[in-house]
């Protein structure tokens, strides 16, 4: 599964109205770390087919920089975990591919809100 570039104007129709888990990775040009994590984030999705991975340049546009101000972005890279509306976990900082599996695994064995529609592949 690819990942998805997206805007603060699409977060709700791309991440919160889905009936699967939605990571959304909040990166940056600038930011060293993001530029590491960014394959990393690509690699491990094909991983999990059954979960959107998502991406929003936070300096992009004022937009995205609010808005991801509002959702309490502070540092980059900050992924977030949302499922049927709801944020559900958040990832701060760069995880190698081994750690952010075994990260998305835990939120996606945790959830009760996704079971019936985020199902691991064994």
């Amino acid at each position: 599964m690819a990942v998805t570039e997206i805007q603060a104007k699409e977060f709700e129709t791309k991440a919160l109205n889905l009936e699967k888990m939605a990571l959304v990775e909040f990166w940056h040009d600038t930011c060293h770390w993001c530029h590491k994590f960014g394959p990393v984030y690509e690699q491990v999705s094909e991983k999990f087919p059954n979960v959107s991975f998502l991406k929003m340049n936070v300096l992009e546009n004022p937009e995205n920089q609010d808005f991801a101000a509002g959702k309490g972005v502070i540092s980059t890279p900050t992924t977030k975990a949302f499922c049927k509306g709801v944020e559900v976990g958040e990832i701060i900082g760069f995880r190698d591919a081994e750690e952010l599996e075994k990260t998305i695994k835990g939120l996606i064995e945790g959830m009760t809100a996704c079971e019936q529609s985020t199902k691991l592949e064994n």
